[in-house]
């Protein structure tokens, strides 16, 4: 019981670490914001109107999708 106790306590603490951010990049030219994580990233473009949100997950391969352009 002790040891699959400590076992969840360490597998808990192993995803909230991945979660957390390790780099948030700010780009003033562009005015774009990226944070990025190792399960999660996150890009801000800003749009005409409204800023454009953009979901990433690196660990799958899977890259910002791209904003649609009327």
């Amino acid at each position: 019981m002790k040891r699959g106790k400590n076992l969840g306590r360490v597998a808990l603490g192993i995803l909230i670490l991945s979660a957390v951010p390790y780099r948030i990049k700010v780009d003033k030219a562009a005015h774009t914001v990226e944070v990025r994580s190792l399960l999660w990233g996150l890009q801000k473009t800003p749009g005409e109107d409204k800023n454009h949100y953009a979901f990433a997950i690196p660990a799958s391969g899977l890259e910002y999708g791209k904003a649609k352009q009327p």
